[in-house]
């Protein structure tokens, strides 16, 4: 008995929902694909996964980063892995993994403040009226 191979394209999607601790602000990451490949009926209920080897498609960035707080988040989905060790008959499994990294950063303003340049406006007022004075203080040189 012959049995068919059917062909096997199917997308998937996989939210990320991130919360930093220190704001409480939260985010997702989503990272999305089609797993494509055929589908050998004869090798699933014998419970031979390789038999039914699939490929994975990224139709998003496999890395994404976000941004929480002070905190940068960056999700990386590694490469689908097909199973190499038999299954029970009618059981199958995907490989592959997802990772995080933190990294603490610095975001500051870009542009100082406005109170900012105004104090520092006024300190170089300062400045200029204080020379000022001092010029208006000194003695007129002796005519030769």
């Amino acid at each position: 008995m012959n049995t068919p191979t059917i062909p096997f394209d199917s997308p998937y999607s996989l939210t990320l929902n991130l919360t930093d601790g220190a704001t409480g602000q939260t985010g997702s990451v989503t990272i999305a694909g089609v797993l494509q490949g055929s589908f050998d009926v004869n090798q699933y209920l014998l419970g031979n996964a390789s038999g039914n080897p699939l490929g994975n498609l990224f139709t998003s960035p496999a890395t994404q980063t976000l941004t929480l707080g002070s905190t940068q988040y960056t999700v990386s989905a590694a490469a689908y892995t097909e199973p190499t060790v038999p299954q029970p008959a009618g059981y199958s499994f995907v490989g592959g993994g997802i990772d995080v990294t933190v990294t603490p950063m610095t975001i500051g303003p870009t542009t100082p403040e406005p109170g900012t340049a105004a104090l520092a406006g006024l300190g170089l007022a300062g400045l200029g009226l204080v020379g000022r004075f001092r010029r208006r203080a000194r003695p007129a040189p002796a005519a030769a």
